[in-house]
């Protein structure tokens, strides 16, 4: 996992770079757009179609980064009441809903793309047109790995939220199929909190050493 993170970290990096420069190229286009139109009467042609992309190309390749360093949006009115149980809890809860937004996102991208290359979809009229698929494709890029953040965010809240409930008495307890223990020989004295993973996988190694008991 820790190698998927970095992995995830550095890819969000370059994007970030990426379009950095997209944005600075893109401040003098525009300058180029007004020099031209206010001084000589002829501005750059395609400067209205190459902005409007650009400026959804720029957004999305921000998207990882944004997740990883926190930069996203949120409203704490709620959050900061809810003591530290409730604030993994709904840490956890905002993860999962960004992996389903993005990931819709990013299902939903993948037919718009490929028309937009086998059609040779393209904005703007006359001498030029600028193609629309770089745009549709970095769409995919970009929710992907917004996707993927979140997938990471959610597993590192699920993480501190069972040292979290360690720390306050109770003890995890993971259901593995492969363990030794048996369920029926527990007792269940305390507070006790069950631990599943995905069907199929099981738990997976990180969940796993974090439970007191495997069973």
């Amino acid at each position: 996992m820790s190698t998927l993170r970095h992995l995830n970290d550095r890819l969000t990096q370059v994007l970030l770079v990426l379009a950095a420069v997209l944005a600075f190229l893109l401040c003098f286009l525009v300058v180029a757009d007004v020099v031209g139109r206010v001084v000589f009467s002829r501005p750059v042609k395609g400067t209205t179609e190459i902005v409007s992309l650009s400026i959804v190309i720029i957004c999305y390749l921000q998207c990882g980064f944004a997740i990883r360093s926190g930069g996203m949006l949120h409203v704490d009115m709620f959050v900061s009441k809810a003591g530290p149980r409730g604030q993994s809890v709904m840490a956890a809860i905002a993860a999962l809903a960004g992996v389903v937004f993005f990931g819709l996102i990013c299902w939903g991208s993948f037919e718009g793309a490929a028309h937009a290359w086998n059609s040779n979809e393209f904005e703007g009229e006359g001498a030029l047109r600028v193609p629309v698929w770089p745009a549709r494709f970095v769409l995919i890029l970009g929710t992907a790995v917004a996707t993927f953040s979140y997938i990471l965010l959610l597993v590192q809240n699920l993480a501190r939220t069972m040292i979290e409930l360690k720390e306050h008495g109770l003890t995890l307890i993971g259901l593995e199929g492969t363990a030794e223990a048996r369920i029926e020989d527990e007792s269940f004295a305390g507070a006790t909190a069950l631990v599943l993973g995905a069907e199929g996988k099981g738990l997976r190694q990180l969940t796993a050493k974090t439970c007191d008991l495997l069973v």
